[in-house]
């Protein structure tokens, strides 16, 4: 398994994961990794420490702020003020870059269609 198939597994199951430097924090409810989970994670966790490094540069990059609340780090947009989960926040980031480039493939096929 790689470990994107692995982080969106862990994602769906309520797996939390951090990245500390060369730590990986897994907080997961009580028996929801099974073994071959764990193997995984040890398996790929340099790859899942620079997937989680490089989505919390994408957020920041974005105007994302991160802040601590109850334990867990909820990131606040910049568009509007409210705070989202890790997850949503990377969900909203992607959705505003397909909808930014899906106006912008509308715009020239609208300009090319009126040049006629």
């Amino acid at each position: 398994m790689n470990a994107h198939a692995l982080l969106d597994e862990l994602r769906a199951l309520d797996v939390r994961l951090t990245a500390e430097g060369d730590l990986l924090g897994v907080n997961a409810p009580a028996g929801s990794l099974t073994e071959q989970m764990k193997a995984a994670l040890v398996e790929n966790k340099p790859r899942l420490l620079e997937l989680l490094e490089w989505e919390w540069r994408e957020l920041e990059a974005a105007g994302f702020k991160p802040k601590e609340r109850c334990n867990k780090i909820i990131w606040q947009r910049p568009d509007n003020g409210f705070y989202y989960s890790k997850e949503v926040s990377l969900h909203l980031l992607n959705q505003k870059e397909h909808t930014g480039q899906e106006r912008g493939n509308r715009k020239e096929v609208t300009q090319r269609g009126g040049d006629c």
